[in-house]
């Protein structure tokens, strides 16, 4: 394995004759320098903080350079000093500048402000080794580190020179890291795919997704966003202009028609350092602007003598080519290589007169096409916005790194053109050590470990020395043995074992009360006039709630929300829509993010209507929205599906809270962590801090097990938000692809033992996952396609489907929030508390919709729905897909996957009942509705807007832009 060399520096204070002593990072075989430098004026006397500035190369030490952060904001987040003897205490000096995106050592410049800020000669420099001195030096040290898991330290003397002074230094240390090198391949057509399905415009078409209009005109840039894409990305919406700096020439007005975004390869072409090196091929993203003239063609040229006549030609576009390369700090920069007609057009030389040097010659096309990369390039080095957030490029691009290869340090970029994908080097974490195997005696007595025999003759027992840290090293301090996978006992998958298949849909945003709850209040339309769409046709007599926990009839006051909570203020009711429609694109959905949450359920579940007025712009024509259900007329699909398989009525979603954290639970067992290690109880903030996730998914453990499976993805699966999966082009595959498709798969016979399909979450124009403001009939039309293909397959006898919501959206919902589970029935029924989430949360979230489908699952004979009242949350989908296909390893995910119940007790037949002609005509009818456009949505509108990323809609649309993938 190959391990990364790390550049790290640190700030120190001595007094004359002081002596500090810090450990260092673990390192692995390779060679360590230690430098040290002025960091003050002479004279100084300091506190924790100088008077200066830097200035940082923009590309750092080289592409390739890999800084910590950390290091330069205060080196350390706790307040540790070193072990001195001497006249007073040295310290760590805290620097409170803004850290600034730079590499360190050879590349800060700090400004000359009376000293000198070269090596220092005042410092002596020792490297301790398991407390013993093995190499000096005066203010360097280059060194041998031959051995891994030595403790390592650095010893520092300042000089008894006559000097009274207390002094800053800086401490550089370049050493082989215990952190391995590591590489992530991006094929390019999987960018390219997303880039044409969702960005690219073409030529004369307006409907550009970035730039509202752009323009070149005499000598500047202009442009401006669309305003739903700048909401989306902090973006200013106003219009913005970039001087050239060529003030001797003067184009013609030249306006964006077609607007198109490529990723590629190619030669650097910036020259080697090394004479003769072949330029290697590096990984780009090009822009290519489709330009037409407004008026002349003329380039009108203004220097001193004849000026030549210019006429560009048509047609005009603009190609930018943004190469990726390593910034130092381990971050993603970019430089910049313009094409364009209007350079070749340009491409002569004019002379005229120099103050300084007589006649000057210059040639145009090379002044202009250094100026616009120069104007390109150093956007990414703009100031900072006004709220103190890095200007968007930068944003941007760290969004990028992020996507590409998570929270890491980016060390390179190349590409691959054998395989047609982007290559980027990257520091990785360290992984565990093996358990060491134990040595036993013949009388079974543990001697020590193979490694401790030979090293020592027998196990060490000598205390090894420990200092203060030089540096805030988490990722790099020793980590315990591996552990291992954890393995619950062999499991019996009982009645799982009659299932083959296990197809899972779940949807977004809805309640069991706004879906299901009408079976108790109105009751159910006959089937024959379930496609009627007639919303006045007359029902069957309510169902009884002890068969099915629904909406109470009539005017009562449990389905009931006064609001304002006070004498004489209105009521919303539980009330039919009679529409699967959401009233328009401008009106919000509700909040469904934890603290919202927290008010809805409050009071006994009577905080809806008073959450959802606190959205900005509703009032009280809107408030009604949250309290609204809808009936088998506008759900037709679920009404068929009620009168032929089951519903669960106590189905909740696993977190109080909104989307990503319930998939994520779904997916893992648990909430993902923040930055911090903390569980996320809100959506991740995917444009400012999110990284693709490393934790273990149930997918993972299929895998290990020789599973097959596959996730069918509309436009972008949550299952990319976690690295192993984000650029994935053989697991996650279109769900409408009409080779490895669902219905495609379906008709083949080919069917993976798992299947998982995530709806369309961008809800213009015509979304089907049924989050608010999409209408639901588009959920209904993708339901109907998913059981049309099954019932057509060929192994629908032994496939079982779940269909569930990830969480309620903030609609109204009666059942208080369960503290406890029972599983198991009769003599074996058992009640217990839910198992807690890493937040200690043991409440499951809001009730939700959820079916069970199944030839298995018996037909009530009486007519009414089969209603099971189990406790589920979302980590029975998990514990159901594990325990049937892993039962003999089953994974350990955790407590509340390990505790949840599973959906084997409905699996009753064992034959499968075979009429399903009206069900089957039912989906067939349905699966050929026109899918219905978002209504109000403007004709430019791709995603809805939403500033502060709240909603996952957003966040799809975010990781979309980053990665290329949507819509397909």
């Amino acid at each position: 394995m190959e391990y990364s060399y790390r550049e790290r520096d640190a700030f120190i204070e001595l007094n004359p004759g002081d002596v500090g002593i810090w450990q260092l990072p673990p390192m692995t075989p390779g060679l360590i320098r230690l430098q040290s430098f002025y960091a003050m004026p002479p004279g100084w006397s300091g506190t924790g903080t100088s008077a200066r500035s830097a200035r940082v190369n923009p590309l750092g030490a080289g592409r390739g350079a890999a800084t910590d952060r950390g290091v330069v904001a205060g080196v350390a987040a706790t307040d540790i000093g070193p072990v001195v003897t001497g006249t007073s205490p040295g310290v760590i000096a805290r620097d409170n500048r803004p850290w600034q995106p730079g590499g360190f050592g050879g590349d800060l410049e700090v400004v000359d402000v009376g000293g000198s800020y070269g090596p220092t000669m005042e410092l002596a420099l020792e490297l301790v080794r398991a407390g013993t001195t093995v190499d000096s030096g005066l203010n360097h040290i280059f060194h041998e580190t031959p051995n891994s898991g030595d403790i390592w330290a650095v010893k520092v003397t300042r000089k008894v020179d006559g000097s009274l002074d207390r002094r800053r230094y800086r401490l550089h240390v370049v050493y082989p890291s215990v952190l391995p090198l590591e590489t992530r391949r991006v094929p390019i057509t999987f960018l390219n795919n997303g880039f044409n399905a969702n960005w690219n415009d073409r030529v004369n078409n307006e409907d550009s997704p970035y730039l509202l209009w752009f323009q070149l005109r005499d000598n500047i840039l202009g442009y401006q966003w669309q305003p739903d894409f700048a909401n989306l990305h902090g973006l200013p919406t106003d219009n913005q202009y970039i001087p050239l700096g060529v003030d001797f020439i003067k184009f013609p007005t030249i306006n964006k028609i077609g607007l198109t975004l490529e990723a590629g390869g190619r030669p650097d072409p910036i020259p080697p350092v090394i004479e003769g090196e072949v330029r290697r091929d590096i990984p780009y993203f090009a822009l290519r602007i489709d330009c037409t003239y407004e008026g002349s063609r003329n380039v009108e040229v203004d220097i001193p003598g004849p000026n030549p006549s210019v006429t560009l030609p048509d047609p005009m576009y603009l190609m930018v080519r943004f190469y990726l390369a390593a910034w130092s700090a381990g971050r993603l920069s970019y430089y910049v290589e313009v094409e364009s007609p209007l350079l070749d057009a340009l491409d002569f030389d004019v002379s005229y007169p120099s103050p300084s040097s007589g006649i000057e010659t210059i040639n145009v096309k090379q002044e202009v096409k250094e100026a616009l990369e120069n104007a390109l390039y150093q956007l990414q080095s703009a100031p900072p916005d006004p709220d103190g957030k890095p200007a968007m490029p930068r944003r941007v691009l760290d969004a990028l790194g992020r996507w590409l290869v998570g929270r890491y340090e980016i060390l390179g970029t190349a590409y691959d053109r054998g395989t047609g994908e982007m290559v980027f080097t990257y520091v990785g974490r360290q992984r565990p050590p093996k358990r060491p195997k134990q040595i036993i005696d013949g009388r079974g007595d543990v001697l020590g470990t193979r490694a401790t025999l030979l090293d020592s003759g027998g196990p060490q027992t000598t205390p090894q020395p420990a200092w203060p840290r030089l540096f805030d090293t988490p990722y790099e301090m020793p980590l315990p043995p591996e552990a291992g996978p954890k393995y619950l006992p062999v499991h019996d998958a009982g009645a799982l074992s009659k299932i083959d298949h296990i197809v899972v849909l779940m949807q977004e945003n809805r309640s069991f009360d706004q879906v299901f709850g009408y079976l108790t209040r109105d009751g159910r339309v006959p089937r024959t006039a379930l496609l009627s769409r007639n919303p006045n046709t007359q029902r069957e007599a309510p169902i009884a709630q002890h068969i099915v926990e629904g909406l109470l009839p009539g005017t009562n006051d449990r389905d009931a929300i006064r609001f304002p909570d006070e004498p004489g203020a209105p009521f919303y009711r539980s009330q039919r829509a009679n529409t699967s429609a959401w009233p328009g694109f401008n009106i919000d959905n509700p909040c469904h993010g934890h603290a919202c949450v927290e008010r809805q359920i409050a009071d006994n579940m009577k905080g809806f209507v008073a959450d959802y007025a606190r959205k900005p712009g509703t009032g009280p024509g809107e408030y009604q929205l949250v309290m609204n259900y809808m009936t088998d007329i506008e759900l037709p699909v679920f009404g068929a599906l009620v009168r032929e398989f089951a519903i669960c009525d106590r189905w909740h979603c696993s977190h109080i809270g909104g989307t990503l954290p319930n998939r994520f639970v779904n997916l893992t067992g648990d909430l993902s962590e923040d930055v911090y290690g903390s569980p996320e109880v809100e959506n991740p903030d995917l444009g400012n801090k999110f990284a693709p996730l490393e934790a273990t998914t149930f997918f993972d453990h299929l895998t290990d097990q020789n599973v097959s499976w596959t996730l069918f993805e509309h436009n972008y699966s949550t299952l990319r938000m976690f690295r192993k999966y984000t650029f994935d082009e053989s697991r996650i595959v279109g769900f409408n692809d009409s080779l490895r498709g669902f219905a495609a798969m379906c008709a083949a016979d080919a069917l993976p033992s798992v299947s998982f399909i995530e709806p369309d979450y961008i809800e213009a124009p015509g979304g089907n996952d049924d989050h608010a403001p999409a209408d639901m009939v588009n959920g209904q039309i993708l339901v109907a396609n998913i059981i049309k293909a099954l019932i057509e397959n060929g192994q629908w006898e032994k496939t079982l489907l779940i269909i569930t919501y990830d969480e309620h959206g903030g609609f109204y919902d009666h059942v208080p929030l369960p503290f406890e589970i029972t599983t198991g029935s009769g003599p074996t029924e058992l009640t217990r508390n839910i198992a807690p989430l890493s937040n200690s949360e043991r409440r499951l979230g809001v009730r939700v919709p959820a079916i069970i489908v199944s030839p298995l699952i018996a037909a009530t004979p009486n007519g009414d729905p089969n209603v099971d009242h189990t406790v589920y949350d979302h980590t029975s989908i998990t514990a159901t897909i594990l325990r049937r296909f892993c039962s003999q390893r089953l994974p350990d995910m955790g407590p509340r996957t390990n505790e949840a119940a599973d959906v084997r007790h409905l699996l009753t037949l064992d034959t499968a009942r075979g009429d399903f002609t009206a069900l089957k005509t039912e989906v067939s009818a349905v699966a050929l509705w026109p899918t219905v456009a978002l209504q109000g949505v403007p004709p430019t509108v791709r995603r809805k807007p939403d500033p502060g990323l709240e909603d996952f809609h957003a966040l799809v649309a975010q990781a979309t832009s980053m990665t290329g993938r949507g819509r397909q």
